[in-house]
């Protein structure tokens, strides 16, 4: 069940802020500072400041436990236009903790206000922006496991069976191949599917596709064009030039 209180109603800002930034506000306490918009008076194309609170700054005071973070961030805002977007909370009601209401949760949903300007919070590049991001670095360059001595066997191990094992390995592999694909631009594999046809008259799409070193899809829309596909015959399943393409082939074939 809910409920919807609009009696907050004003403008609001919706604001993207960088994730190291938000992982501090995350950490600090409800009803804490969290810095000051420095909005220069009379002074056009100068950007808007937003001035980190000193409690996310110093290391004796500071809320969270991770990296100070830089003192000064620019903020970029633009107005909302041909667009409609609200700010709504949602709260759940402390009854609904009690057993006898286990059932029939209610919700409170609250109507902050409307989104009249949409923003980014972005870094200036001052030096300790260029120091919380090399400290960054080297976190995420820490190995995420290490070796440890068992002062006893660990019983409780359950090998993976074969079929998960070779699935996985194909799984990794596919992987692999679609990193590999890069769509290059259509002239390219069409010469150099033309110099392929130029050795022999008919391919399967395997062997093409290891010619062209391109995605399946995207080879198909390029040989519908140039190529028809034999669906019976002997050679079932393999394409070949159309007739006015193939005078490659005849090239070679008189010298």
């Amino acid at each position: 069940m809910y409920s919807v209180d609009t009696k907050n109603q004003r403008d609001v800002w919706l604001v993207k802020v960088p994730k190291y930034v938000a992982s501090a506000w995350n950490d600090a306490p409800e009803g804490a500072e969290l810095g000051k918009i420095s909005i220069p008076k009379g002074q056009p194309g100068v950007p808007i400041q937003f001035i980190t609170s000193s409690s996310f700054r110093t290391g004796d005071n500071s809320y969270t436990t991770s990296k100070s973070l830089p003192t000064e961030h620019k903020l970029t805002l633009k107005p909302l236009v041909n667009q409609k977007m609200v700010i709504l909370t949602q709260t759940k009601d402390p009854a609904s903790n009690d057993a006898s209401n286990s059932n029939n949760t209610n919700e409170r949903i609250s109507y902050e206000g409307d989104v009249k300007f949409r923003g980014e919070l972005r870094p200036i590049g001052d030096m300790s922006y260029m120091n919380l991001k090399s400290s960054l670095i080297k976190e995420a360059a820490k190995p995420t496991r290490v070796t440890q001595i068992l002062e006893k066997a660990v019983t409780s191990y359950k090998p993976r069976g074969a079929a998960q094992l070779a699935f996985e390995a194909d799984l990794r592999k596919k992987k692999e191949e679609s990193k590999k694909v890069v769509r290059e631009d259509k002239e390219i594999v069409q010469a150099r599917l033309f110099a392929a046809f130029e050795k022999q008259q008919y391919y399967n799409i395997k062997d093409l596709v290891r010619i062209t070193n391109q995605s399946i899809p995207y080879l198909k829309e390029i040989l519908k064009e140039i190529c028809n596909y034999c669906s019976k015959s002997t050679h079932k399943n393999m394409w070949e030039l159309k007739p006015e393409y193939r005078h490659y082939k005849a090239s070679s074939s008189s010298k």
